[in-house]
């Protein structure tokens, strides 16, 4: 029976183009998801060359393939064009907020009663834009993958392989046995680029 194991963090090898939350304090950079140790140096023999085995790196093979790198560049503009929208809305609440600060405290109240719907929008549109950004890399990255699948059922077959293994899970593999070069220039041919919009969330039914 063909077995057919496609890398299980595909989803988290392309860019996360997500925009943090404008008001909130800057936080440590974090790991990216997904992202493995340094692997291990080769041995010197790799061993020899198993009949019917290949192994995949489908998250290389998404990261390093040409739509792959033109869904990079997109998201990161888009991410770049809410950063900026949300930047230009946040800047009067920051000096509004900062202005009333500097009044007496007595003098506060309406003031910042007034403010408060507009910070609270403000958040709202934040939030809408994140969500936004995550569906489209989350569509953009189906549309690769499923070109990847078809790319790697084509190999499997032309491959003579039995069985197909996650390159993340293997430690050592002789290089011989590895599909992703192939799965990568298939991948380009079948899909060279890739271009998209942000996405737009469904609408949330009414009463909910």
């Amino acid at each position: 029976m063909k077995t057919i194991i496609l890398c299980g963090a595909l989803s988290a090898t392309l860019l996360s183009s997500t925009v943090a939350a404008q008001t909130a304090p800057a936080r440590p950079a974090a790991t990216p998801p997904g992202a493995r140790p340094a692997a291990a140096a080769a041995p010197s023999n790799p061993g020899p060359v198993i009949a019917g085995v290949c192994v995949l790196d489908g998250a290389a093979a998404i990261a390093n393939s040409a739509a792959g790198r033109a869904a990079n560049t997109r998201l990161q503009t888009l991410t770049q064009q809410v950063q900026a929208e949300l930047q230009a809305q946040q800047t009067p609440l920051t000096t509004e907020a900062t202005a009333i600060n500097a009044l007496p405290e007595a003098q506060r109240g309406p003031r910042r009663q007034a403010l408060g719907p507009r910070v609270q929008a403000f958040q709202t549109l934040a939030q809408t834009r994140e969500q936004e950004l995550r569906l489209t890399q989350s569509q953009a990255l189906q549309r690769i993958e499923t070109e990847l699948q078809a790319v790697v059922s084509q190999i499997y077959v032309q491959r003579g392989c039995g069985l197909m293994l996650d390159r993340a899970a293997v430690v050592y593999t002789n290089p011989a046995l590895d599909v992703t070069p192939a799965a990568i220039a298939a991948l380009n041919t079948r899909l060279p680029t890739i271009t998209f919009n942000r996405a737009t969330l469904p609408a949330t039914p009414a009463g909910r």
